[in-house]
């Protein structure tokens, strides 16, 4: 899918075309993403670093809200290829998330309910 940026604030947009939600921060010192969404999101966030008329070497911080993943899919990639075109990207996680993370675990155990429990069945 291709990427659309929805404005929400000035400076932040929300990175549309997927069922997961991502942001970039734009401001004078580069981007901040906020959630890395599913591995498959990986084309998606790069054109909406393009379509935001920034560069990948531009993204500073990777923030990822918690250690699902839906949100952490494409991290790893992000900030490999950032930093493959000179860009000093970080990934930033909450203390509590980490230890999933670096254990490639959900920090929340996945429970059937709603429409998971009629696909389950």
């Amino acid at each position: 899918m291709s990427a659309r940026l929805l404005p929400v604030l000035p400076g932040v947009m929300q990175i549309r075309g997927g069922i997961v939600n991502c942001y970039l921060i734009a401001d004078a010192d580069g981007l901040v993403l906020i959630d890395a969404g599913m591995r498959a999101d990986m084309r998606r966030i790069l054109q909406a670093i393009d379509a935001s008329g920034r560069a990948l070497r531009d993204l500073r911080l990777i923030l990822i809200t918690h250690a699902d993943g839906d949100h952490v899919g494409c991290a790893a990639q992000l900030l490999a290829a950032a930093r493959a075109v000179g860009g000093a990207a970080r990934l930033c996680v909450p203390a509590g998330e980490a230890a999933s993370l670096a254990a490639g675990k959900s920090s929340r155990e996945l429970r059937a309910h709603g429409l998971l429990k009629v696909a389950l069945q």
